[in-house]
């Protein structure tokens, strides 16, 4: 049926072996088989609903949670996406993508260091864009350490000289902060006019 894109008719089949197994833990149960049905489908708010159900029915949905994460990031829904990060991570902290995904959600939702840490933790698992995750730390970094983003910044463009957005930001992170310009304060009324004549 999966093979054949029968997509609903597998769903037809899922929903009979959730009824009848609905405690299933297997990898091949019928909420895996009707995430599938409803991706060929292209419903992915249904999609989502059955990969949640497996993943609260098993310790081991690592599959389950990294599509999760896919659906809930292209639907920006960030607090979802958190929730699938730290289920998968419990499962294996030395995967890439939730990391990725973590920062992206804990930008998103204005936790500017949550997406720091996230982004070390990936640097220290090798990521495979140095670049942007060296100019992503640049950046977020900034306005709170100019010195640890000029060394992000740099690291990024030691591996891409020609990364147009890098230099301009080393350019904005040498550039020596604005010095104001006292307003000088006006005489008061009338201060500094002669007297009249007598």
């Amino acid at each position: 049926m999966l093979a054949g894109e029968r997509w609903t008719e597998a769903l037809e089949v899922a929903r009979k072996l959730i009824t009848l197994f609905p405690e299933d833990p297997e990898p091949t149960n019928g909420y895996q088989l009707a995430a599938q049905a409803y991706r060929g489908l292209k419903q992915p708010q249904e999609e989502a609903a059955m990969l949640r159900e497996w993943m609260g029915r098993t310790a081991d949905a690592s599959q389950a949670s990294l599509r999760l994460i896919e659906l809930e990031t292209e639907a920006r829904q960030w607090p979802g996406v958190l929730l699938a990060v730290k289920r998968l991570l419990a499962i294996d902290p030395f995967l890439k993508r939730p990391h990725e995904a973590m920062a992206a959600a804990c930008e998103a939702q204005g936790d500017r260091e949550g997406a720091v840490v996230a982004l070390k933790h990936l640097m220290t698992l090798g990521p495979d864009n140095p670049v942007q995750v060296n100019f992503a730390l640049a950046r977020l970094l900034q306005p709170t350490d100019a010195r640890a983003a000029r060394l992000h910044v740099l690291d990024a463009l030691a591996e891409a000289p020609r990364f147009r957005a890098g230099h301009e930001l080393l350019l904005k992170l040498q550039s020596p902060a604005p010095v104001s310009t006292p307003v000088p304060t006006p005489p008061p009324a009338g201060a500094g006019t002669p007297p009249p004549a007598p």
